[in-house]
């Protein structure tokens, strides 16, 4: 990973780099192994390193925009390091916190429960029930001079190392203030990756007609009984669904809820050439993060009417990335559908990455299991901005309803679990 470092010599402080290479050369092994990664870099091979995560050098190449803020967490054994960008300005350092203490940080239990969709969550907690650990990993993930770059009216992208990958970074605290309240904040794999998802907004087709899909279930019967399994009834999807698609024009929106919400169905609009037509998708139901076996990560939707197993109605991750998209968003409302791994060859695999496959510019998704009573009215809140303001950034569309629900507008939900776990991706 110090490869990644080492290349900002090419545009960067050189003693920012130095300092960098001095502390890995602590490590004697891991320098020797990077060292060979650099070299390989050099030589253009890129045959010993994630091209995915870490292609620094392609990410310089691409140039930057003016007011850009982008910031690349990355890890070695026993440090954290960060590489930020502000226009074509680069610059990097490492942060004084063993890698070792990261997950004991940012394990947040009050947030993370079990509790979920489908389950109850306590309401009553104290809205700052958690808030000294925010504000502890705040302390130490944003020092002095990643700080300075949350002064800005533009978007703050995170691409985090893969012990924050769970991180809520909006809810980080500093002196009482959460980040979400001095700016809006979206995730990305990389930065050559987040200039990629931007780009595709330049290239909307014209015959993009339609503003938005909305698929919901509350019943899953025969869901469970087709996959053996026991997911609980949620009350409030199809009204989720409902209210979103009620933002918008009548003769624009569509929605697919209850037997119509069929995994057969949405496959078919997909082959047809009809799903990519629809600027927003949103996705109201359970889902379930496969440790492991990212590419088998799934929504549930209803199984066809006749047994088959194509049809199953388990969306996998990997049949997702078949599909064919031009969305400007896909909304995920289920529970940990941010949840995501690393593999050597293709960087973090989950529903976000293979929505981009298909084609989606950003993903809105859960970094835990989210309350269903809450994810109405967060999502009904969040759509309901998006209509009324349809120019503006998704990371700000975003942005709105989390201030809403944690200075109160929404009583029993202010507390950071019922908010903070949503997280966009993308350009």
């Amino acid at each position: 990973n110090l490869s990644l470092a080492r290349t900002t010599k090419i545009k960067t402080d050189e003693d920012t780099v130095d300092a960098i290479a001095d502390l890995a050369k602590n490590y004697s092994s891991i320098y020797e192994e990077t060292s060979a990664l650099l070299d390989d870099l050099l030589k253009g091979t890129q045959s010993s390193y994630n091209p995915f995560r870490f292609d620094l050098k392609k990410d310089l190449d691409v140039g930057g925009e003016s007011g850009e803020n982008f910031i690349h967490f990355f890890e070695l054994p026993e440090k954290l390091f960060y590489v930020w960008k502000k226009g074509s300005n680069f610059g990097g350092s490492s942060i004084d916190i063993l890698t070792k203490n990261l997950e004991s940080i940012t394990m947040l239990s009050d947030f993370t429960s079990n509790a979920g969709r489908g389950f109850s969550v306590t309401t009553t907690d104290p809205i700052n029930q958690g808030t000294p650990n925010l504000s502890m990993a705040a302390e130490q993930l944003f020092p002095d001079g990643i700080l300075e770059l949350t002064n800005s009216q533009t978007p703050l992208v995170i691409s985090p190392s893969k012990s924050l990958a769970s991180f809520p970074f909006s809810a980080a605290t500093f002196d009482g203030t959460y980040l979400i309240e001095k700016i809006a904040v979206s995730y990305a794999p990389s930065y050559r990756l987040y200039k990629e998802f931007s780009s595709r907004h330049q290239k909307k087709k014209i015959d993009q007609v339609e503003d938005f899909l909305g698929i919901g279930l509350t019943e899953f019967g025969k869901f469970n009984a087709q996959n053996g399994l026991q997911f609980p009834t949620l009350n409030q999807t199809v009204a989720e669904v409902l209210e979103a698609s009620a933002q918008f024009p009548k003769n624009m929106s569509k929605v697919l809820i209850e037997e119509n919400a069929t995994e057969e169905q949405i496959r078919s609009l997909s082959a047809q050439g009809f799903l990519d037509r629809y600027r927003y998708l949103l996705f109201s139901t359970h889902g379930l993060f496969i440790p492991g076996n990212a590419s088998k990560t799934y929504l549930a939707l209803n199984p066809s009417k006749e047994t088959n197993e194509s049809f199953d109605g388990m969306l996998t991750a990997g049949e997702i990335s078949t599909l064919s998209l031009s969305s400007d968003l896909v909304f995920l409302s289920a529970c940990e559908t941010g949840l995501s791994e690393e593999a050597k060859s293709e960087g973090l695999l989950g529903l976000p990455y293979a929505f981009f496959l298909a084609g989606a510019k950003q993903v809105i998704a859960t970094l835990w299991k989210v309350d269903d009573d809450a994810s109405k009215l967060f999502v009904t809140a969040f759509f309901r901005q998006l209509a009324a303001v349809p120019k503006t950034k998704l990371a700000s569309a975003l942005q709105k309803p989390q201030i809403r629900f944690l200075r109160g507008d929404y009583p029993g939900f202010q507390h950071p679990r019922f908010w903070a776990g949503y997280v966009i991706y993308g350009g």
